[in-house]
This record gives structure tokens, C-alpha cells and sequence, in this order.
């Protein structure tokens, strides 16, 4: 491998050790590999021939310049890179402002809601100011995701999201993506402090902020500035919600306000399928079903009846996603709910559990590109940017293993 320099990288965060090589922006080409290419099609036994960033050309056979590095990948099946379409990992936020106090109110009655009260209002977070992999790149890494889309979390208006590509150094960059809400309090005393108050301050926001964008000279308001694109259609709303109920509130706040509505999490979504399906809401789906509870009771433990009524909510929960696909819900796979070390096995979980394999693949690279409008990524074709994963297997197999993986065209080695 002339002119290339391996170096091995110790990846902190992870619960078990492995070495990574990473061989950067030389030109390659993997030979004799089962390539799908995302959308359905399969080739056999093909070749990718990578160039630069972007994939130079794909087939059966490819014609690579004399001396290309040659990756022997038989017995080996290559991937779209996989997407986690949700995580609020790999961030490090700014500190939250201390508590304001408030103005006497024998002194002031102003005709706006006093700024201070605005507690979880943090519209004016950019995930892409805040990116940080230190934590995630190797967890990412071993389970094949090359590009993620980042959230703040946490608070009420939470800010901005980011796409960003999966990859190591100083100067990460991202493209800003929707303003994330959800209907759960920020920190502090007093109002809000329930969630009618929550409700109300979210609207009461809104409603400023809609009023902010009207106004032929505005005084300038960070939060409300931001939440302007929100309001105009140029960004889509990203709603943390799990109920059935916050589901249903996410969805007349987007009728109230005409912003789109992308469903996080959704873990009762199946109970507004049809819904979200004909309106063609998205939902970012947590993937951990978690185990299912046993029914012997112990001694000391709670009676049968109590245990086979938790197995049956397990059972009822754990169809959530595949009865959302099944009504032709759009749905891509989110790490949020158990963290990227475990993204495959809970992949693999969903799939012994009625997901079909086909529908999996298609949640983890075409579905979130769709979503979050990634010409670029999601499916492998000549011309795009060259992200791909190559598994020891077929991806849903326990026993398949990331054995190189490709962001922006640099090609990483994953052992463990």
C-alpha cells in the first residue's frame, strides 16, 4: 500500500476494546463483494471503485487505474452507510443561562410575557455549533452508521438540529436541520411547571415568534428569531413525543402553526399509524424493545397475573414499529433509546420480531435520506458520495461483523 500511512486509533467510550486502522483519501476498489445497493437490487459478486470522496463506478466489473488499492472483500456484503436518524449524543451543549429574576410587579406591566419566564425555550441552539464524536465515533463505527442526525434534547424548544458525517478531528462540520420541541418541562421552579403550563408557553412562543416575523423593524430576540424559518416552512418541526396522546398534540400543533411534523421517538406510534401514514408523517423511531419480562414469580416477587400482564404490554410495544411499516408509515431507526453501542443487536431484535428484513435495511439508509433530503447517501450509485459499510455478512446475522467502513471516501478498518 504505497503511500499510505496506517495509524491505529483507541476509541474511548466503548464497553470493549478494539483497534481501528484508518487509511485516508487514498483511491480504492472492493472486489468479489455482494453489494445491495439499498433501493432492492443486489449484484452478486461486484466491485465498488472509490475516487476521492465520491464513488467513481459500481457493476459486476469496474475498470480501476493500474496500482488502485485493491480490497479483496469475498464472502463479504457491502452496504449503503447506515443513518441514526435520532441521537443527542456526540453533542456538547453550551451551559443553560442562570435563573433570571423577575421584575417587581408593582413597577412594570409590560404587554409581553416577561423573558425570564421562558424556561426550556432554547430555540437559539445549533446542534452544529455543538458537535462533539469523542463519545460516539467508535460505538458508530462497529455498528456500520457513517452520517447521524443530532439533537439538543432536553427543555421545551430544544433548538436546531444537525446531519453530520461520522467522522474524527477538530473541525466537524454539519448541515442545520428543523427545530426540535417537545412537550416536556425545562429546569427551574414556578411556570411552567405542568403541563398545561408547558402547552401554554410553547404556544405562547410560537405565537411571538409568528408576530416577530410580521414586524417591519422586530427587536431583536434570539429564540424568537430562530423559531422565524419554523413558522415561514422553511424548516420542519421535530417532535419528541412517545404517546399516543403527545403524538395527537404534535400534530395539531403542526395544524395550528403549519409547520411539517417529524415524529422522535413515536413509541406508541402504532396507535396513530393509519394517521401518520396519510398524512405522511415521519417517525424517527427508538429501536430498543428492551427484554421480554418472564412470567415465573418469585417468592417475594409479584403474582403471576402482574407478570403476565407486563409480558403483554412487552408484546404489544414491542410490534410498535413493524405495525407502523406494515401502514406504510415512513420509518427510519433511531439509537436514541439504548445508545449506539447496541444499534445492530436491536436492529436484529426488531427483525426476529416481524420487522422484515428488506423494511429494516430501507429504515437504516434510504427512508432517513428521504426524510432529511440526502440526494447524496442512502443508496450506492456512481456519483455519490462514498459512504459504505462492509459487514462480514448479511447485516441482520448475529454473527456479521463492520469490517470496513467508508465516510466521505476514507476508508476505515474495524477489528476487535
Amino acid at each position: 500500500m504505497k503511500g499510505l500511512r496506517t495509524r491505529w486509533v483507541r476509541t474511548a467510550g466503548l464497553m470493549m476494546a478494539f483497534a481501528v486502522a484508518s487509511l485516508a483519501h487514498a483511491d480504492f476498489v472492493i472486489i468479489n463483494a455482494r453489494i445491495e445497493l439499498g433501493d432492492g437490487k443486489v449484484i452478486e459478486k461486484g466491485s465498488v471503485y472509490v475516487k476521492g470522496d465520491r464513488i467513481e463506478a459500481l457493476g459486476e466489473s469496474v475498470n480501476a487505474p493500474a496500482g488502485t488499492e485493491s480490497v479483496d472483500a469475498t464472502g463479504m456484503t457491502v452496504y449503503p452507510g447506515f443513518i441514526d436518524a435520532y441521537t443527542t449524543r456526540g453533542l456538547k451543549l453550551p451551559d443553560a443561562p442562570a435563573a433570571a429574576t423577575p421584575p417587581p410587579a408593582t413597577l412594570t406591566a409590560p404587554a409581553t410575557m416577561w423573558a425570564g419566564n421562558r424556561k426550556g425555550i432554547r430555540a437559539q441552539v445549533k446542534a452544529v455549533d455543538s458537535l462533539n464524536f469523542s463519545a460516539y465515533v467508535g460505538d458508530a463505527r462497529v455498528n456500520g452508521v457513517t452520517m447521524a442526525v443530532f439533537f439538543p434534547g432536553g427543555a421545551t424548544v430544544r433548538g436546531s438540529g444537525a446531519i453530520a458525517p461520522i467522522v474524527e478531528g477538530d473541525k466537524l462540520t454539519g448541515k442545520e436541520f428543523g427545530m426540535e420541541i417537545s412537550f416536556r418541562s425545562g429546569s427551574g421552579q414556578g411556570f411552567p411547571g405542568s403541563l398545561m403550563g408547558v402547552i401554554s408557553l410553547l404556544r405562547q412562543t410560537l405565537y411571538d415568534a409568528q408576530r416577530q416575523s410580521q414586524l417591519a423593524s422586530p427587536t431583536k430576540d434570539a429564540d424568537l428569531d430562530a423559531l422565524v424559518p419554523l413558522l415561514k416552512g422553511q424548516q420542519p418541526a421535530v417532535v419528541f413525543a412517545d404517546t399516543d396522546v403527545e403524538i395527537l398534540r404534535a400534530l395539531r400543533l403542526g395544524e395550528e402553526f403549519g409547520f411539517k411534523v417529524i415524529i422522535a421517538s413515536g413509541r406508541e406510534g402504532q396507535k396513530r399509524a393509519d394517521q401518520l401514514a396519510k398524512a405522511k408523517i415521519p417517525v424517527l423511531a427508538g429501536i430498543s424493545t428492551g427484554v421480554e419480562p418472564g412470567v415465573t414469580p418469585a417468592n417475594d416477587g409479584p403474582p403471576k397475573e402482574v407478570l403476565e400482564e407486563r409480558r403483554e404490554n412487552w408484546r404489544v410495544r414491542s410490534q410498535n414499529i413493524v405495525k407502523m411499516i406494515e401502514a406504510g408509515v415512513p420509518v427510519a431507526f433511531s439509537s436514541e433509546s439504548d445508545g449506539m453501542a447496541k444499534y445492530l443487536d436491536n436492529v436484529r431484535a426488531l427483525i426476529t420480531l416481524g420487522v422484515k428484513r428488506e423494511d429494516a435495511l430501507r429504515a437504516m439508509t434510504v427512508t432517513p435520506a428521504e426524510i432529511f433530503g440526502l440526494t447524496d447517501a442512502g443508496a450506492l450509485a456512481a456519483g455519490k458520495v462514498a459512504n459504505l459499510v462492509v459487514l462480514t455478512g448479511d447485516f441482520a446475522k448475529a454473527d456479521s461483523k463492520v469490517k470496513w467502513i467508508v465516510v466521505n471516501g476514507t476508508k476505515t478498518e474495524v477489528t476487535k
